[in-house]
């Protein structure tokens, strides 16, 4: 019997057309692809506790997903209520 692989995380953003980000779940800014390339993160990050745009966001959690990728949960602030 062969022990089981663990996979690292990644965010798993799907440039149109493009092979998908490589960077771990709670990366900030834009997406990069395996070969290095770049995109900029699509839309605004809203925060998960009050629902405002969030300007600096911060990660707070993610969900992994057995068929794609998975979703980071962001907050505006450490300290949001």
């Amino acid at each position: 019997m062969t022990p089981a692989t663990t996979r690292k995380p990644v965010c798993g953003a799907r440039r149109p057309g493009k092979s998908v980000c490589s960077l771990d779940p709670f990366h900030r800014g834009g997406h990069v692809d395996e070969s290095g390339e770049g995109w900029p993160r699509v839309g605004p990050v809203y925060c998960a506790r009050c629902g405002k745009e969030a300007v600096s966001p911060v990660a707070v959690g993610h969900f992994g997903a057995t068929a794609g990728p998975g979703v980071s949960v962001w907050a505006c602030s450490p300290n949001c209520p």
